[in-house]
């Protein structure tokens, strides 16, 4: 997190999002949800996706990665 590098722990309040299954919440909304784990299973949750004709999340699992570790937004 790039606000725990400049701040400090203490001072990086509310700073962390905990892992959330969007899919599900749009799913109790009424839309269509589909969770992907795997980079095969991408193509067809979209295709679903599309043809459910409704609000839709495609909620794509995803690796970590220090790509900003030392970033800085301007």
């Amino acid at each position: 997190m790039a606000q725990v590098q400049l701040y400090g722990d203490e001072r990086a309040v509310a700073t962390g999002l905990d892992y959330t299954r969007y899919d599900k919440v749009v799913e109790a909304l009424g839309g269509f949800g589909a969770y992907v784990e795997k980079v095969e299973d991408l193509g067809p949750a979209i295709d679903a996706a599309i043809a459910s004709g409704l609000p839709a999340c495609v909620n794509v699992k995803i690796a970590t990665s220090d790509f900003r570790k030392n970033a800085r937004s301007v």
